[in-house]
């Protein structure tokens, strides 16, 4: 993520897991070695992406940015850009959004219908969703 971030200074690295303690504990763990080589590491559920500011000067717009926090939080910010009819200024974010899932089985299993809701913008969702369907019907059918 901090290599993405490094390299293309106007993107945002977002890392997701299952647990917001994980997320805090990645942040900190991390923070040395960003602050070194980017910018301080945030937390997801602080970004506020969508707030009003210029993509200049807003540091949520800025890249080069490496963020922790869990799907959820993702999600959040994705109701709320909606709910605000701001479709466009989210699917420009998200563009800009390198996601990594830190955990993805837990993520899978625990947040499926998160990450559904989360990849629904995206022009790939269909497939995504029917991957799901068949990973929960083998999880319960096989279980």
């Amino acid at each position: 993520a901090a290599v993405i971030s490094k390299r293309s200074q106007d993107q945002m690295s977002l890392i997701l897991t299952a647990s917001s303690d994980r997320a805090k504990d990645d942040c900190e763990s991390t923070k040395a070695f960003l602050c070194a080589y980017l910018k301080e590491p945030k937390m997801v559920s602080d970004l506020k992406p969508l707030a009003g500011g210029d993509a200049e000067g807003d540091v949520h717009m800025q890249g080069g940015i490496v963020a922790y926090g869990q799907v959820n939080d993702l999600q959040r910010i994705m109701v709320d850009a909606l709910r605000q009819n701001q479709h466009c200024a989210l699917l420009k974010w998200l563009k800009r959004c390198f996601i990594f899932i830190d955990e993805a089985d837990h993520v899978l299993i625990e947040q499926a219908e998160s990450l559904l809701y989360v990849a629904s913008p995206c022009p790939s969702f269909h497939a995504l969703s029917e991957l799901f369907f068949k990973v929960l019907f083998c999880i319960d059918y096989y279980a």
